[in-house]
């Protein structure tokens, strides 16, 4: 089987069954620390983060966030090494491309790629095209920004790539595709936040800080699977004859603004909200002898999903007995494509998650005297409480530093593992002056020196002026 047929079985594969963590994507300065944001946000930056560190003092009293933008873009099971070798063709000895053909170990190759029975492909983008934080002397920190969310993200069966490869096996064989998927996301959240320092007297305890922020969100696009489920077997039941067994059974839910359609690309800026709701964040801080302890709960609320509702259903189950009966094919097809209804109102949780956050300067803690001084330490542990609109429920675990050799180009690195991928190693690097700043993060920094090897381009920019 050549690879280039390959590709078409996965895609299609992954259309059989539709599907469908908020603030530190869009925070470059995180993300050259390994999005270690949890106890290092600041002023704007702490929108989304915890409101509580609004109410920390920084430079300034005014700071406005242009163009903070952060894009996501990772494969677990499918690499750029991988995809040049088998799916780009081979050069024969005319030096013309031809298809590439598989040996067993070509095979195996690309299906130890997955990490388990579920291979995910992810895109996901944050841009906050407006913000501002204002620190009031005596008083504490307000906030306001408006952000965009969207991505898309394809959940691929194992057992896809398997069939590809070997499909059915003369002595029988059984494919099960349940938990594939494909889908999107596009929502839009405005956020006013305010935390403040709460007056308290302690030996060890030098200043607690309390915050609040509260979201109106707009949804403009959702798809979500609510249930999929797909097998496919053979058996043979005398010499040389074979039946195949193939059961579907899934449905996909939408919602999709006015403003959105598939033949018109004109998008407005503000188009007409599919589904509206509420967030909610709330945070504490709290200084113990220069170590800066946060936690917070983010996103806690829901978008309510009411425009331009469709479903797309199947429920199939039979016995091939002859593949090429033309009747049998446009069942199997129609069962493949399914069919469309109106679909009911829906909503889908906000990411909400549970953050942590450690951070210490090197000359405030006395046992790291003999380091650098200034030298940023940091620590972040981020537990989503949710599995929607592409948050997870797996931990994330990373530590940042952040050095500046001149005062004005601060240097940031971390590692970061947990949260769905794999450990990575992050690097970034500030223009950091008075009363502007210019920071740019990459989340993958392994993708410069072994760019064949590429499985994630995660990237961040952004500009602040301060006054």
């Amino acid at each position: 089987m050549t690879c280039r047929n390959i590709v078409v079985i996965l895609s299609v594969a992954a259309l059989v069954s539709l599907e469908a963590m908020a603030g530190d994507r869009s925070n470059p300065r995180g993300m050259g620390m390994a999005r270690t944001v949890n106890a290092t946000a600041r002023q704007f930056d702490a929108l989304g983060i915890n409101p509580a560190l609004l109410g920390m003092r920084g430079r300034g009293n005014l700071s406005v966030g242009l163009a903070k933008v952060g894009l996501g873009l990772s494969s677990d099971f499918l690499s750029y090494d991988i995809y040049n070798d088998y799916f780009t063709g081979t050069l024969d000895g005319s030096g013309e491309i031809v298809p590439t053909y598989l040996t067993d170990a070509d095979k195996e190759r690309i299906l130890a790629e997955f990490p388990d029975d579920i291979g995910t492909f992810m895109a996901d983008g944050e841009a906050g095209f407006l913000g501002f934080s204002l620190t009031i002397d005596g008083v504490g920190g307000f906030g306001f920004s408006a952000a965009d969310h969207l991505g898309g993200k394809a959940l691929i069966a194992k057992d896809y790539a398997r069939f590809a490869l070997y499909g059915l096996d003369s002595l029988g064989s059984t494919y099960l595709f349940d938990g594939s998927g494909i889908g999107g996301w596009w929502w839009r959240e405005y956020n006013l936040s305010f935390g403040m320092q709460i007056p308290l007297r302690s030996s060890k305890i030098r200043q607690l800080y309390g915050g609040i922020g509260v979201k109106l969100v707009h949804g403009f696009g959702v798809a979500e699977t609510v249930n999929s489920h797909g097998l496919l077997a053979n058996e043979r039941v005398e010499i040389n004859q074979y039946i195949a067994r193939l059961e579907l059974d899934y449905l996909v839910r939408r919602a999709r603004s006015s403003d959105l359609s598939e033949e018109d690309t004109d998008v407005p800026f503000f188009p007409a909200p599919a589904g509206s709701g509420f967030g909610l964040d709330l945070g504490v801080a709290v200084d113990i002898d220069g170590v800066l302890a946060t936690l917070s709960i983010t996103d806690i609320g829901s978008i309510s999903w009411s425009g331009n509702l469709t479903e797309t259903y199947s429920s199939y189950s039979g016995v091939i007995t002859d593949p090429f009966n033309e009747a049998t094919q446009d069942s199997i097809e129609s069962a493949i494509e399914g069919q469309v209804r109106p679909g009911s109102a829906f909503s889908t949780s906000l990411p909400t998650r549970l953050r942590i956050g450690f951070s210490f300067h090197s000359d405030s803690v006395r046992a790291l005297r003999g380091f650098p001084r200034g030298l940023l330490l940091a620590f972040d542990y981020t537990q989503g409480l949710t599995s929607s609109l592409n948050n997870t429920v797996t931990p994330r675990f990373s530590l940042g530093v952040e050095y500046r050799p001149i005062y004005f180009l601060p240097l940031r690195t971390g590692v970061s593992v947990g949260g769905g991928t794999n450990v990575r190693w992050a690097a970034g690097f500030g223009l950091d002056f008075h009363y502007a700043s210019l920071d740019v993060g990459v989340e993958n920094v392994l993708l410069f020196f072994t760019p064949t090897e590429y499985d994630m381009l995660s990237l961040g920019a952004g500009l602040t002026f301060r006054l």
